[in-house]
Parts: structure tokens; C-alpha cells; sequence
């Protein structure tokens, strides 16, 4: 094989041998040689590198047709109301079942509403039943709520929620604005 072969012969772009690797008739000081005695604990120090790092490196991925979404931060009270389309008190009464959204399995809740803060379709009302998906963080490398599900939760909570979906949903129905800031404590 020439210098500017690769072993699949691939030509490479450039005479230069494959980083780390020593050309043709010199050698690296200090470099371990096959069968040598540094040999097996350079390899061993791979071998627990690959075994510490790999899970973590496999963790980010994401997982196969999931969709990865960086979220808008809206932690401010004006800036959530503006992007929802509907915004009501109520009482989570307990999950219902999941929901295809970006490409994972939503939680979705059955939620009673007590107040009406803002709905801009004019379709809900106080004592109206919801199914409500919990919008999933996605791209966490395992759990899609990490810190807990938002809409596990007691008492009356303010929801801040959406239909108009520009992201891939499976199906109808309204869902938490983001992970992150679709509830709230009722005031």
C-alpha cells in the first residue's frame, strides 16, 4: 500500500499519513509496540475509557424519528400567556393514556378546568374535561421528564397550553407551550 492509500483504498487528500500514525520507517518515543509492556495497560486504559464514556456519549443521542427542540425560555408570565392559546386553571384529575409528540410518547392528562384565564378560540369553559399531552424535553438521552412530569401535580395548577402545532404531533388536542413553562401555581 502507498503512503497515500488508506487500508480501504480511499485515496487520501493529502501525503500526510493518518495522524498518530508513525510514517514508514521511524518511530514515536515512548510509543508502545505490539506485545510491548506498556502495551496492555494503554489498552486497558482504552478499554475502561470506552466502558466510562460510551453510556454517556449513547445518553445524548436521540432516539430513532425523535425530534430534538430547543426550547424559547418564557419564563416570564406576559411572554407564556402570548404564546398560548389557551390559558385556564385546573385541577389535574390523573393521566389518560400517551400521546405520538416529536417523535416519542407524550403523557397525556385528563384535566378539569376551573377558571378561564385567556382562550382564543372560545372553546372552553369552567368544569370542561381536557386531555392535555405533557410536552416531552426530548434529546435527554432516557427520561422524557427528568425533573418529574408537570402535569404530575396536586391542587389547582395554571396551564398554559396549545393546538396550533408546529411541531410533529400525532393527532389533535392541546399540549403544555414547553416543558418548561406550560404550568404554573394557580395564583
Amino acid at each position: 500500500m502507498s503512503p497515500d492509500q488508506r487500508p480501504d483504498d480511499t485515496p487520501r487528500t493529502s501525503g500526510a499519513p493518518c495522524p498518530g500514525t508513525p510514517r514508514a520507517g521511524t518511530s514515536r518515543v515512548g510509543a508502545a509496540r505490539p506485545g510491548g509492556p506498556r502495551s496492555g495497560v494503554r489498552r486497558a486504559a482504552r478499554l475502561l475509557a470506552a466502558a466510562l464514556l460510551g453510556p454517556m456519549l449513547v445518553a445524548c443521542q436521540p432516539r430513532a424519528g425523535e425530534t430534538c427542540v430547543s426550547w424559547v425560555d418564557l419564563a416570564d408570565e406576559q411572554d407564556r400567556v402570548e404564546a398560548s392559546g389557551l390559558v385556564v386553571d385546573a385541577d389535574v384529575l390523573g393521566r389518560e393514556g400517551t400521546r405520538g409528540m416529536l417523535g416519542v410518547d407524550a403523557h397525556v392528562w385528563e384535566v378539569e378546568v376551573v377558571d378561564v384565564v385567556q382562550d382564543l378560540a372560545g372553546t372552553a369553559s369552567a368544569g370542561d374535561r381536557l386531555a392535555v399531552a405533557s410536552t416531552p424535553q426530548t434529546c435527554g438521552g432516557g427520561d422524557l421528564y427528568p425533573d418529574g412530569d408537570p402535569l404530575d401535580a396536586d391542587g389547582t395548577v395554571r396551564l398554559y397550553l396549545t393546538d396550533d402545532h408546529q411541531l410533529p404531533v400525532e393527532g389533535e388536542g392541546w399540549s403544555l407551550i414547553t416543558p418548561f413553562d406550560g404550568v404554573a401555581p394557580a395564583p
